[in-house]
Formats: C-alpha cells, structure tokens, sequence
C-alpha cells in the first residue's frame, strides 16, 4: 500500500501548518503515504450492545536512515475541523494522542491486510485461478499439473473461510468491528481497483513509486520470487 507522495496529497490539506518543511521533503523524495480510503463510510458493527469503531486514516512517512518513520496521521479521509491532523510530540514521543492515533492506523492496516492482500488477493484470486485452469485445460497440460500440486489445498482453505471467518457467525462477525455488509463493501471496492498491471510486481511497484525505497523487504522478497517464476520455461 505504500506510495510516494509527487506533490501534497490533496485529502491533507493542513499538513503544511504542522509539518512546515513538508514541501522540501516530498521534492526531495523523501515523503510516502499510505491511505487507507476503502475504510471509508464503512458500516461499523455491534457486537454484544456495544457499538463498534472504524477509521479510514491517512499516514504520511519520511525516509530516515533508520527507515520510514511516522510523521503525521490524519484519521479520516474529509479534511475538517473535526479531522486534526496529529503528529508525534518531539518532548514526549509516546503523548497519548499520537499513541492511539498510531493504534487506530494498526487497527484499520489489520483490516485491509486480512480482507484484501489476505482474503481477496491471494485465497480468493488463487481460487478464480485454480478453477479456471481445471475446467479449461487438458489434464495432462503442464500448467494444470502444477496447479493440481501447488494448489491442492485452496479449495478447502476457503470453503473453511467462509464458514467459519466471514460468514454470519464467523470470527469476523463476533471478534473484530466489522459486520458482515462492512467485509462485502470493502471487497467490492477493492476488486475494483484491481488491474492487471497491479498483479504484475514490477508495474506496482514502478506505479506506486517505491523502487527505491531503502529496507523496503516487501519488494526485495517479493521479487526474488517474481524474477524466479519469470525464469520457468
């Protein structure tokens, strides 16, 4: 999800006031975002009488020799009087504001992994995949007889999803702030910001920006693995 920021991002408008220098640190590549904007107006749940609380943060990082570091959060996507801007307290780092402003982010980052680079990008997709190659391709096709061992599992896995994480009265249902109209919503919205060039390692990165970026463990990893599948004969 992380992306560099060319100019100051349009939803943070303020971020001026309280990081004066923000504008010399985006020229000079230094600023990343990470927005999270499919949370937003999502219905939140009830869980046992107690009404249940989502975000929709934005966060903006600065590229440090000891890596990305947090330096503003703003909690809502809409600008406003009601949406401050918090960022960390130089005498006292760990101010409570700042803390549960960062505890909000992990919060909605729990969310989005598990629902869309967990559920949707990888056990759903994979069963589209899987489904498609076995009713379409001859049983002695070598890419079917690959899938037959590498994705032998991916059926079952889901079938025990959805009947006991993301069904009515699975864990997402009974543990966690959201319902389950709030899991639909933000799978919609996010198999519609899929494209073939962002299943494609090198175009997402490229797009968002971060080839570059130092300790970014995600892209090397990530494309040690792609470099080896493009290697295949």
């Amino acid at each position: 999800m992380i992306q560099k920021c060319t100019e100051i991002p349009e939803k943070i408008p303020g971020i001026s006031d309280v990081c004066p220098n923000i504008s010399e640190l985006i020229q000079n590549g230094n600023i990343y975002m990470v927005d999270y904007e499919l949370l937003d107006n999502v219905k939140d749940d009830i869980i046992h009488g107690h009404r249940q609380y989502l975000a929709a943060p934005i966060v903006l990082l600065q590229e440090t020799a000891q890596g990305l570091m947090p330096i503003a959060i703003q909690l809502k996507q809409k600008p406003g009087e009601g949406n401050p801007i918090f960022t960390p307290n130089k005498e006292n780092p760990e101010a409570e504001a700042w803390l549960l402003a960062k505890i909000w982010v992990r919060n909605s980052d729990f969310y989005i992994h598990e629902l869309v680079s967990h559920l949707l990008k990888t056990h759903l997709l994979a069963e589209i995949f899987f489904v498609s190659i076995f009713t379409s391709l001859h049983d002695h096709h070598p890419i079917l007889r690959i899938f037959a061992v590498t994705g032998r599992y991916t059926i079952p896995i889901n079938v025990a999803a959805r009947n006991t994480l993301t069904n009515d009265t699975g864990f997402f249902k009974e543990y966690t702030g959201f319902g389950k109209d709030a899991q639909c919503k933000v799978l919609e919205r996010a198999i519609k910001n899929l494209t073939y060039k962002s299943l494609c390692l090198p175009d997402n990165l490229k797009i968002r920006g971060v080839q570059n970026l130092k300790n970014y463990h995600y892209r090397d990893d990530a494309m040690q693995i792609w470099d080896a599948i493009s290697e295949f004969p």
